[in-house]
């Protein structure tokens, strides 16, 4: 019987299938859940119980890493065993959503791995290679199981994860859009002082709130202050009720934000260039952002619907009151490349989303131990339960 041409190779890419590749195992680890004891000398951790042994630990390093040139510090070991521990809570995960894989499909998957040339199961291969790896048969076939399990997780979120043109649209804003907007500020600080004789409160009216709302005395020391602030709070509101009013006027109207901007007695300013999505900040002065802006939905629904020029609704902030105007309005037009490779990048972002949505409540719970003195005779810098 022919060697296969290449089974181990065969064998390593189906391995490859799921969630995690080599790159993702090296820069991120996964948080323990656990502590370190009840974990057997020649176990490397427990996962509600299932054991992951030292041998296992060592297998992956010798099918994934060694081959790549890579030099296999304690801290890579670590992050092997934060992967196997992952897997496990992929497996375990997937029984309870009612996914599971037969030993015949096993069966078939390790045959098609292991074939000659003319696609026959090659048994001497499959033997040399279980040899190589210190695999019984029982532990590969259970194993192939195990991947055969996430492999069919991985579709369902995958299903989960596809992405639509409007998502795509919206990307694109997001990376290629070029804007800028004029706005209208004034601090609650100034509207104060500016109508200070609508929002003063006297002595007589702290008096009469002390009457009429019992539970409003709490401190004799500290309740005339406090209401005093109370009082002003509530009367600057209906200030700012009216200029809101008159605010959106001039927008329903299609007025100018000059216009806007003489009612509030404040001048138009230019925020900084700015990408969808990023903070927007005062042009002459790039420390100060608008975060109060940024956070309303009349700025959000605005930016993308409001012609130059237009003028907003008034946003009421906890600072203040805000207008503004989208002063430039520039998107780049999306081309077939640019559309495979956001297309690529959300369907990427979305898998990881929908993979933690799915498996985190179930990891959360997860009893997962480490054996610390496996990696102290390792010299692992890092605490392994961290």
């Amino acid at each position: 019987m022919k060697k296969s041409a290449n089974p181990i190779i065969k064998i390593g890419t189906y391995l490859a299938l799921g969630f995690f590749t080599v790159i993702i195992i090296i820069n991120f680890g996964m948080p323990d859940s656990g502590g370190c004891a009840s974990v057997g000398k020649n176990d490397a951790a427990s996962v509600n119980g299932q054991k992951i042994t030292q041998i296992q630990v060592n297998r992956f390093i010798e099918m994934r890493l060694k081959d790549q040139g890579m030099e296999i510090t304690p801290e890579i070991t670590a992050r092997v065993l934060d992967h196997l521990v992952s897997m496990e809570l992929d497996v375990q995960y997937a029984k309870t959503a009612g996914i599971d894989i037969s030993k015949i499909a096993a069966d078939k998957m390790i045959r098609r791995s292991f074939t000659d040339e003319k696609g026959n199961f090659n048994e001497d291969s499959l033997k040399r290679f279980m040899n190589n790896f210190r695999f019984t048969l029982k532990e590969y076939h259970q194993n192939m199981k195990k991947e055969l399990v996430r492999y069919e997780l991985s579709k369902i979120v995958e299903f989960s994860s596809a992405v639509s043109k409007d998502e795509i649209q919206f990307a694109n804003i997001i990376r290629n859009s070029d804007y800028q907007i004029k706005f209208v500020f004034i601090p609650n600080r100034d509207l104060s002082e500016k109508y200070k004789d609508k929002v003063s409160v006297t002595e007589d009216e702290i008096s009469k709130e002390l009457k009429n709302n019992p539970a409003e005395v709490r401190d004799p020391e500290t309740d005339r202050e406090r209401l005093k602030n109370k009082l002003q709070s509530k009367k600057l509101e209906l200030v700012k009720s009216e200029l809101i009013n008159s605010l959106n006027s001039v927008s329903e109207k299609g007025g100018k934000i000059e216009e806007a901007a003489a009612i509030l007695g404040a001048k138009v300013m230019n925020s900084a260039p700015y990408k969808i999505g990023a903070k927007i900040s005062e042009e002459s002065n790039q420390e100060n952002v608008l975060t109060g802006l940024m956070m309303s939905e009349i700025y959000t629904d605005g930016i993308i619907n409001l012609e130059v020029g237009k003028t907003s609704k008034a946003i009421n902030t906890i600072d203040g009151i805000y207008v503004f105007t989208p002063s430039k309005k520039e998107l780049l037009p999306i081309d077939v490349k640019s559309e495979i490779v956001i297309r690529n990048d959300l369907f990427s972002q979305k898998k990881d989303y929908m993979y933690e949505k799915l498996i985190s409540s179930f990891s959360d719970k997860a009893k997962i131990k480490k054996n610390r003195k496996m990696f102290e005779s390792l010299g692992n810098p890092q605490n392994p339960e961290n």
